[in-house]
């Protein structure tokens, strides 16, 4: 079992920025062979430590610091997606499906999983509405 336990400053600043390093270089790694970087990120983290220390150090150092840089990279990706794109009726119609299924699809298993648990009609419905709310 590995034991994480960080009393020297100077040392934390060594082990986060290796720690960085590695996740940097797995996105990079996925994002030269042709996956999205975010899938060598993620890989980055499902091999970490799951030793409660080792992520409180994570949650200390780095959550005030990503948290903004997160939103800001999804707000600047986001405008990439513009409605310019959908110039088509076969287009629209196929977008329009999809969000159809999707909801439907969220609406129905929520509702049924929620039914399941014995729940009224109408408490299932709101369950599955809420769940649509979602991201």
């Amino acid at each position: 079992m590995i034991e994480v336990r960080v009393k020297d400053p100077a040392n934390s600043k060594g082990l986060l920025a290796v720690i960085l390093a590695f996740v940097l270089a797995c996105a990079w790694f996925t994002e030269s062979i042709g996956i999205h970087a975010l899938f060598g990120a993620f890989l980055a983290g499902v091999v970490m430590p799951s030793v409660p220390g080792f992520r409180l150090f994570l949650k200390q150092r780095l959550e005030l610091s990503v948290r903004p840089l997160a939103a800001a990279l999804l707000r600047v990706y986001g405008s990439a997606y513009t409605i310019s794109l959908l110039n088509d009726w076969s287009v629209w119609l196929m977008c329009f499906g999809i969000i159809v299924v999707a909801v439907a699809g969220k609406l129905g298993g929520s509702m049924l999983m929620a039914r399941w648990t014995r729940m009224s009609w109408r408490d299932s419905f709101a369950i599955g509405v809420l769940m649509n709310t979602r991201d």
